[in-house]
């Protein structure tokens, strides 16, 4: 190799070392920045799904006192109290005849002991502990617990045009938490004594 290959060499080397230098010493805000809120947008953790609300189940309307089976369960914890109301009547129209069948209608609740307690239009229904006076409204209000059953029976046989009416209604003990609630107001529209279409029968445990 002669001396000016080598000097050629050399040369060659010092340019490409300057532009090496100059590559590395690059400010590093000349290059690019990615927007990473764009690429990858911030969401929201996502929460458990959590839920009290209890779930309402359907009962047997022809059950019988002695059945009944408490569902409930006591000495639940944490435990909250809930005011419980019991709303109950029959309608009898004033046209009915002494010829008529009486009206054998009946509504029925678990109370604070968990027992089933049964209001009537006849003192002849089974369990009978009230009998309702005709086209007047009964009323009872109670408190409950968490584990508490709460229930709801309407049933029972009447003259066409008459009819029978049950209801709860149940608050917690701040007022704040919506519950389930049962209406149940049904009239007898078929010739002679015959049975409701629709006997009713609801049930759930308190949160």
């Amino acid at each position: 190799m002669n001396k000016y290959t080598h000097k050629l060499i050399n040369s060659l080397t010092a340019i490409a070392a300057l532009l090496l230098l100059s590559a590395c010493n690059k400010d590093f805000a000349e290059f690019p920045q990615e927007n990473y809120d764009e690429l990858f947008p911030p969401t929201e953790i996502e929460k458990p799904q959590t839920s009290d609300n209890p779930v309402v189940k359907l009962g047997n309307p022809y059950m019988k006192v002695d059945e009944f089976k408490y569902m409930g369960r006591d000495n639940q914890t944490p435990s909250q109290t809930y005011k419980v109301t019991i709303r109950a009547a029959y309608y009898e129209p004033d046209n009915m005849g002494p010829s008529s069948a009486p009206s054998l209608y009946y509504i029925r609740y678990v109370d604070e002991n968990g027992k089933l307690v049964t209001w009537s239009s006849s003192n002849s229904i089974e369990g009978t502990s009230s009998v309702l006076k005709r086209n007047k409204e009964q009323t009872v209000s109670f408190t409950l617990r968490s584990g508490n059953q709460v229930m709801l029976i309407v049933n029972g046989i009447g003259e066409r045009g008459t009819g029978v009416m049950g209801a709860i209604d149940v608050q917690d003990e701040n007022g704040l938490r919506l519950l389930p609630s049962f209406l149940s107001r049904q009239y007898q529209n078929e010739e002679g004594p015959n049975n409701i279409q629709t006997p009713f029968c609801k049930y759930y445990i308190l949160p």
